[in-house]
């Protein structure tokens, strides 16, 4: 029989083809793979299918290099579209393609505390003296169609403590929702954590998918760490100097005051991701307490992004005053509308973006975001309400207002490019509104109106007052997939060319075939470049 083909009488000794029968490798050093048979009916679910009926009895690459079959085998089994241990199937192509998956402790190095005790061992004992990752899935027979053998955690506690020296990735996430078991989960899990200290620990998650409820602390000693996701947890204070080299903080907890978020960033000096999330407990509606803040302000040199959600907007200025944030991170602020009213939204957003806009010279304005952006570096603001029943998101997202915000005085006068998308029909704003708007931006030198239902109080808004020229550094205009009347966007071009030789728009964008030939032949008179490209949509249509 040859290499490629798959040895029938060893597999007869692993094969899992009585559909009742459960199972378990030994795995000694050799190509035979012989597997003792467990009869826990139980256990079947789980493994029953994780080697498949149907056999491959030859393959074109079965003779390819190891260091290469590695490589293929390392791709499948991270990318490949399975569910818990269903890579094991590659073992029963052939003895060879067996023996490097054995020999091979990459393969054994990820252990779920849910699979049956034997496979665990398996596990433990093939990868060796590697690093491990060791995972606990909160619900493992919703992701992986099996029972759980860690129902109380006692896998968990057990694996911890025997290999935290070479745990090198830990994710523990529970779930329960009476208070009982909340409790119990949240002890178990924290003696589990607390009681180990782990000296090669990178990337940690912790989390109680019940976060919504109750929020607890929990102290990690760890001091390579690099990745913290916490759910429904906060890090002890005393962990804090296990930080120094955290790169990525993830929290989703509930109620978290703005100096405890301050103490928390400080700690994390090499900190590039950041992304906070708070849940509000029923006393939502309580103005936050104004606790005392630092004075001096935490310098966040290597942040590339900010995600700050659900922060009440009086605890989320005071956080921004006391943080430095560089011009080049990516920052998103989503706002609840709790506290908000739509006489005040205005002077909120304000204090905002007042403090920051001199670093970006872009605006764009889609949907219900809004977001401040740097042309030629990296580096915007980005800030939303999420609730579009509200009355202050609808004040806010109704535009012009989200736009007039920024033509007042000293705000965003040097803005050079705005963009507007997807203005619902139902919006159309008044041409002396508009107008007003984009008076106040005399630098603009770039428009791009896309996606949108009808921009004709747009272009007739710039023809407003025949005795002035708004925009009048405006050079370049994208009306891509949007709707205009023809004779309105002539208009447009013909008498800011006519008014003032120096406000002509030199680059125009429009949709493909919506001009006849005559028409194209006298907008090109006017516009020095035309860009004619099909919609994005392909269902756009004038």
């Amino acid at each position: 029989m040859r290499e490629s083909d798959v040895d029938d009488s060893t597999l007869d000794q692993g094969a899992a083809s009585q559909a009742h029968e459960f199972y378990t490798s030994q795995i000694p050093n050799n190509t035979q793979l012989p597997l003792t048979k467990e009869s826990d009916p139980e256990c079947y679910p789980l493994v029953g299918n994780l080697m498949p009926m149907t056999l491959s009895t030859r393959t074109n690459i079965a003779s390819l290099p190891t260091e290469i079959l590695l490589e293929i085998f390392k791709f499948y089994v991270s990318k490949g579209m399975m569910k818990d241990l269903q890579w094991w199937c590659i073992l029963r192509v052939c003895s060879r393609w067996r023996q490097v998956i054995l020999d091979a402790p990459y393969f054994w190095q990820e252990i779920w505390t849910h699979w049956h005790p034997e496979i665990v061992k398996i596990f433990e004992m093939r990868s060796k003296s590697h690093p491990l990752t060791i995972q606990r899935s909160a619900f493992p027979g919703v992701s992986f169609d099996g029972p759980s053998h860690d129902f109380e955690g006692t896998t968990t506690a057990r694996l911890v403590t025997a290999h935290m020296s070479r745990i090198q990735d830990l994710q523990l996430g529970w779930v329960a929702y009476d208070v009982d078991s909340r409790e119990n989960m949240f002890e178990i899990m924290r003696r589990c954590v607390e009681d180990a200290t782990f000296p090669d620990l990178t990337r940690v998650f912790l989390g109680s998918h019940a976060h919504f409820l109750a929020t607890r602390s929990i102290k990690l000693n760890a001091p390579s760490l690099k990745v913290l996701k916490l759910y429904g947890l906060v890090p002890d204070s005393t962990s804090y100097p296990n930080f120094a080299n955290v790169t990525v903080l993830r929290l989703q907890t509930l109620d978290l005051a703005v100096k405890d978020i301050i103490a928390l960033v400080e700690a994390c000096p090499q900190l590039e991701y950041c992304d906070i999330q708070i849940y509000v407990s029923a006393s939502r509606h309580v103005l936050p307490e104004l606790q005392p803040l630092p004075s001096s302000r935490v310098p966040l040199r290597a942040l590339k992004d900010l995600n700050i959600s659900r922060l009440h907007w009086m605890s989320l200025l005071r956080l921004l005053d006391c943080l430095e944030i560089y011009p080049t991170a990516n920052i998103r602020l989503q706002i609840p509308p709790v506290g908000l009213r739509a006489d005040n939204i205005e002077h909120v957003l304000l204090r905002i973006v007042t403090p920051l806009i001199l670093s970006y010279d872009g605006l764009e304005i889609s949907g219900h975001e809004t977001t401040l952006k740097r042309s030629t570096e990296r580096g915007f603001l980005n800030f939303n309400i999420p609730d579009e029943q509200d009355a202050c998101y609808l004040a806010f997202s109704r535009f012009p207002r989200s736009l007039s915000y920024f033509s007042l005085p000293t705000i965003g006068v040097h803005l050079s490019s705005i963009s507007i998308a997807k203005i619902s029909g139902h919006w159309i704003p008044k041409i002396g509104d508009i107008w007003s708007a984009f008076s106040g931006f005399p630098n603009l030198e770039v428009l791009s109106l896309c996606e949108c239902d009808d921009i004709n109080n747009f272009l007739l808004a710039f023809t407003y007052d025949a005795t002035a020229v708004i925009c009048p550094r405006l050079r370049r205009l994208d009306l891509h997939d949007s709707y205009y009347e023809r004779r309105i966007l002539l208009e447009f071009v013909k008498e800011r060319h006519t008014k003032d030789s120096l406000a002509i728009i030199e680059w125009l964008r429009v949709v493909t075939g919506h001009f006849p030939q005559a028409e194209l032949l006298e907008l090109r008179a006017y516009v020095e470049i035309l860009v004619e490209e099909p919609p994005m949509d392909p269902l756009f249509s004038f």
